[in-house]
């Protein structure tokens, strides 16, 4: 197997008690359990979600409305 490149990765840290800003090692292995993926998946689904729900979704222009 290839190595990866390590530009592309960063550290992640779990959290020592689950709160608002984040989750224990434990959360996240239910939470794969729970989806049948692994953490790593778990947790690009839990970004993913989050840049849906905070980003837009389309480009922005200056055109009437509809």
């Amino acid at each position: 197997m290839p190595a990866r490149p390590t530009a592309n990765q960063i550290a992640f840290r779990y959290r020592a008690v689950d709160s608002a800003t984040g989750i224990t090692r434990d959360t996240a292995k239910r939470l794969a359990e729970q989806l049948g993926v692994d953490e790593t998946q778990a947790i690009h689904r839990a970004l993913h979600e989050l840049a849906v729900k905070m980003l837009p979704q389309y480009e922005a222009d200056d055109g009437p409305l509809t």
